[in-house]
């Protein structure tokens, strides 16, 4: 054990003495985002820095930017939905092998099931569904209206305005800065739309719609057309 003046005398390392603008300009940048988190793990500035927005301004801006796969498990067993990522990286010692492994995001909450999941640049926001995995209870409980908005650069969530109507099996769309949904509340079918910029909800439908009680299988546009599909 060093006493407190041996470790008043001890240099810091060479990582822990690199300035910021270093770190973020030339290292972090460059390091493939599955090895942010060994990365995370050398010091508490790297730590911070690793889960700083400006690092991914910086990847923007460096043209260092990467396509991520998540892939959203729902374990029946554990009654449980998390959220993983496709972790790819070439084997040690084995170049031109890669390795490909699910990786569980530990600091994104469990999700609901039966909800809407709609990717919008790199924020993926999660609308209704159901939280309660007690099967036999769902005819009683209705679904959900909490809306969520998961940063996939921090892999953290915020609370954005909660949906008009709670929904659950849902059909959802990106038109014109817009998120459409479609779902069921109880037995009927509702349209839904909610506004990117201002991020407040309003009634989606439009004058000679009817939501039908059908199942609703996608949504599209085509010359500037709105068409439900069933």
């Amino acid at each position: 054990m060093l006493s407190e003046d041996e470790k008043e005398k001890t240099p810091p390392s060479v990582m822990t003495s690199i300035p910021d603008d270093v770190i973020m300009e030339c290292i972090a940048p460059r390091v493939p985002r599955y090895n942010h988190s060994m990365l995370s793990l050398v010091s508490k500035q790297f730590r911070s820095l690793v889960a700083s927005p400006r690092l991914y301004k910086t990847r923007s801006l460096l043209g260092c930017t990467e396509d991520c796969v998540y892939v959203l498990i729902e374990d029946c067993i554990l009654e449980v939905a998390r959220w993983y990522s496709l972790n790819r990286r070439t084997k040690r010692n084995m170049p031109g092998t890669v390795e490909n492994r699910l990786v569980l995001i530990s600091s994104l909450p469990p999700m609901p099931t039966a909800a809407s999941y709609v990717v919008v640049g790199s924020n993926i926001f999660v609308m209704g569904g159901r939280y309660d995995w007690n099967v036999e209870e769902w005819e009683a409980q209705p679904p959900s209206s909490i809306a969520l908005c998961i940063d996939c650069r921090t892999h953290t969530t915020r609370l954005v305005a909660d949906m008009p109507v709670g929904l659950m099996t849902n059909v959802s769309k990106v038109i014109d800065e817009k998120i459409y949904i479609v779902g069921r509340v109880w037995a009927s079918a509702t349209i839904v739309e909610f506004d990117l910029r201002t991020e407040k909800w309003a009634d989606g439908t439009k004058p000679g719609w009817e939501a039908d009680d059908r199942w609703l299988t996608s949504l599209s546009t085509t010359a500037g057309k709105f068409f439900i599909f069933f």
